[in-house]
């Protein structure tokens, strides 16, 4: 008897879920036009149309490109920050102390 009763709530609850989704989508088309028609009378330039990038869609689940800059020929390490020294600079400037 309860277990009906919960289903029959949990189904309301995605009804209402879906009816929010819907008015939002439409909410927000809306303030995008007012947007729009707010630059155009103020004579501003338009807002750029953006193309969507891909990632939205769910296009190539893995996650390789994901995280940082990575350089391809060192094994997809992260690129550090600051300065970097060759080989050759860092051994000129090391120096060997004898006590």
């Amino acid at each position: 008897m309860q277990a009906r009763k919960r289903d029959r709530q949990l189904a309301a609850r995605d009804e209402q879920l879906a009816d929010f989704t819907a008015q939002l989508s439409e909410l927000r088309e809306l303030v995008e036009a007012l947007e729009d028609e707010i630059r155009r009378l103020r004579k501003l330039s338009p807002r750029p149309r953006m193309k969507p990038s891909g990632l939205a869609s769910g296009k190539g689940s893995s996650r390789s490109g994901a995280g940082g800059q990575r350089s391809k020929g060192k094994g997809g390490q992260k690129r550090g920050r600051g300065r970097r020294f060759s080989d050759e600079r860092l051994r000129k400037r090391t120096q060997v102390v004898k006590a």
